[in-house]
């Protein structure tokens, strides 16, 4: 293998390196080399080549330099790669007589000559046709044909490159797909387009010269989308109608509306679980996807202000020197696939939150380490480690923020720690020690309909004037903790079984807030239907060795005397054992409740009723309203006299629509009503 690739190793000039990685990468990888960090063979097979750069391990297989894979956390191409390439380079000492006896090299020519036959077995039947979807979008492409062919996608930031005397399998893209990529076979097609040499495509990727060219039309054919899939009913999808989503998520690429795109691909993705008949696919969840979708479009087409429009990429403005409180950090996992920890940093003259975070993707098979990452050197020089800069006061010089108070992770960026935070020096712009305020803090920065989420804004510190009872639910699998403020209110530190909050359970079971001295709490609150909670993320202590304690990641907290286990009350192992109705009573039953709750509680009764509805909207969305079923008649009525009698007159019009004809919109409509509905029915606090 080590003399195939040195005979390949021509082909990776600094121009191929920094179109795998970066040009920063490449001068930090150069640089390194240059002081003498050479790789060493571990193992030269004809299958792959081994090897040991700086303690990690590098493989090089028969795909090429450019899918070489590292020991090293990161999942792209790393710098230890890079130094791979560069010592190949200056090991090999054939000539070009040589190079053409042994590879099988194309004419300078040769994506002229690329046949669909020949595209396909390069990238794969649905690789290539996504690649045709995009060649008919790709208005604005733009193709330099100089010594390297390079094609341009302005709309996506992406660009592919083609070499002389190369072949399909050394061209590279941007993107950092680590296979072969719907823009390297679009851009072939654009390229023998441009020559006059375009090969005949199938007469069904010709649908797509009918494809959305401005944004009035996208916006119309995801309105389109959306009712056809209620109509044909969510459990009759096909993986057309998957595809569509990923194709229209490009076309809203295309004409600058990047967050209706993201909103298509996680549509995609949801109906990609369903098709598969994945645990984690959900019905319910698809629906109001499609709900929100749906409203986003509405939104665009009377007002396109930009928290609608979205961005397509984070853009951070330099804000010059900040001074910095680190008092939190956390680790995270989301359902897409990242995995990442986040430090909270406090902006001492502004008063504001700020935050630094680090993912990686989890579905690419790389590893990460939540509490190794927390050891390892921040990119700001002058930090160690996200542990360090959690717990310090420090200057950040060249601080780079974006709008949601972000901070870059630019290496030139730099930082002069100062001292060990003291929490009583900080004067906390939302530090609160009266859970009224607290309510009202929560209830004014909830995020409502279409508007963007601000994390930070949900970030508080709070005070409590007694420490109540703890428990763990072995029911509903959370950890509970009472906090009291002066006036004995009550709230309720709230931390789910998680495989990320393990930690943090742990500590909270052993803490003793009394030693060390528990000066506040930093917590994300969340509004449920149950009412205000919070969950915990850090302890601010008055303590000189360690007064920020990260739940995630501390263990180091001065244990007491092992908690009993909380008996369940009779009135709790009584709602557990109760079995469901039977389904001939279930209407009764549900009515019943719903008398109930309209004597004891209006805010109740308005839940039930809209829980009541949301699952009616949700059973004629998964059978299609093309079926035919009259037994829905009856509860829709009684459904919509329920609400008139309570006096919601912007939902009863569109209840009474839905009863003269199950129209898709309709049901699309109401169940963004109902989310709307549900979130207002929150704050009864």
């Amino acid at each position: 293998m080590l003399n195939k690739l040195q005979k390949q190793s021509h082909c990776f000039d600094d121009a191929r390196l920094e179109a795998i990685s970066n040009k920063g990468l490449v001068r930090r990888a150069k640089k390194d080399f240059e002081q003498g960090e050479q790789p060493e063979i571990v193992s030269d097979t004809d299958i792959c080549l081994t090897l040991k750069v700086t303690g990690e391990e590098v493989i090089i297989t028969g795909q090429g330099f450019a899918k070489a894979r590292c020991s090293c956390p990161s999942v792209d191409i790393c710098r230890h790669i890079l130094i791979t390439g560069l010592w190949l380079r200056s090991i090999t000492s054939v000539t070009q007589s040589d190079v053409d006896s042994t590879v099988n090299l194309l004419s300078p020519h040769y994506l002229l000559e690329q046949t669909l036959e020949h595209l396909i077995k390069w990238a794969g039947k649905r690789t290539t046709q996504a690649g045709i979807e995009l060649f008919h979008q790709a208005e604005d492409a733009q193709i330099a044909d100089l010594e390297t062919i390079t094609v341009q996608f302005p709309s996506l930031n992406v660009t592919s490159r083609f070499f002389p005397n190369s072949s399909l399998e050394l061209s590279l893209c941007n993107c950092k797909a680590r296979q072969v990529c719907l823009h390297q076979v679009a851009a072939v097609l654009l390229y023998q387009k441009a020559h006059d040499r375009l090969i005949t495509l199938p007469e069904s990727t010709h649908q797509a010269n009918e494809a959305p060219k401005n944004r009035s039309e996208v916006l119309y054919t995801v309105k389109q989308l959306l009712t056809e899939m209620v109509a044909i009913g969510i459990c009759h999808l096909s993986d057309a109608m998957r595809q569509r989503c990923v194709t229209l998520s490009v076309s809203a690429t295309g004409v600058n509306l990047p967050r209706l795109s993201r909103s298509l691909r996680h549509l995609a993705e949801d109906l990609r679980l369903s098709l598969d008949r994945d645990a984690k696919s959900d019905p319910s969840r698809l629906l109001l996807t499609m709900a929100q979708i749906y409203a986003l479009c509405s939104a665009l087409e009377s007002s396109p202000r930009q928290d609608l429009v979205g961005w397509h990429r984070t853009e951070y403005e330099e804000v010059g020197n900040l001074e910095l409180a680190g008092v939190g950090a956390y680790h995270w996992q989301t359902q897409s696939g990242y995995a990442g920890i986040t430090v909270l940093l406090w902006d001492v003259q502004a008063r504001r939150w700020c935050s630094w975070s680090d993912s990686r993707p989890r579905f690419k098979g790389a590893g990460f380490s939540p509490h190794a990452r927390y050891t390892q050197p921040m990119p700001w020089a002058g930090l160690q480690s996200p542990k360090q800069a959690s717990q310090s006061h420090f200057r950040l010089m060249s601080a780079k923020r974006n709008y949601q108070g972000r901070l870059s992770s630019s290496d030139r960026t730099s930082a002069v720690v100062t001292h060990t935070v003291r929490p009583s020096d900080l004067n906390f712009e939302d530090c609160f020690q009266d859970w009224k305020a607290l309510s009202e803090y929560a209830i004014a920065h909830q995020t409502w309909g279409l508007r963007e989420r601000e994390p930070l804004k949900e970030i508080v510190v709070v005070r409590p004037n007694r420490w109540g009872d703890r428990r763990f639910d072995a029911i509903t699998q959370t950890f509970y903790w009472v906090i009291l403020d002066s006036e004995e209110r009550e709230i309720l530190l709230q931390v789910p079984f998680r495989e990320v909050d393990r930690q943090s359970i742990q500590v909270l079971e052993q803490l003793n807030p009394n030693e060390p001295k528990v000066w506040g709490i930093v917590a994300q609150i969340q509004l449920t239907k149950t009412g205000l909670h919070l969950y915990p993320i850090s302890l601010l202590c008055e303590s000189e060795n360690s007064s920020v304690v990260n739940l995630s990641f501390s263990s180091s907290v001065q244990k007491f005397e092992a908690l009993k286990s909380t008996e369940i009350s009779s009135e709790m192992s009584t709602q557990a054992d109760t079995s469901d109705p039977v389904p001939d009573l279930e209407e009764e039953w549900a009515e019943n409740q719903l008398e109930s709750a309209e004597k004891t509680s209006p805010s109740l009764a308005l839940d039930l009723q809209i829980n009541q509805l949301i699952t009616e909207l949700e059973s004629i969305a998964e059978q299609g309203t093309q079926t035919s079923n009259k037994s829905w008649m009856k509860r829709w009525q009684l459904i919509t006299q329920k609400f008139e009698a309570m006096g919601m007159s912007t939902i009863v019009p569109l209840l009474k629509s839905g009863l003269q004809i199950r129209r898709p919109v309709v049901i699309l409509q109401l169940r963004y009503l109902c989310q709307l509905l549900s979130k207002a029915s929150n704050f009864s606090l």
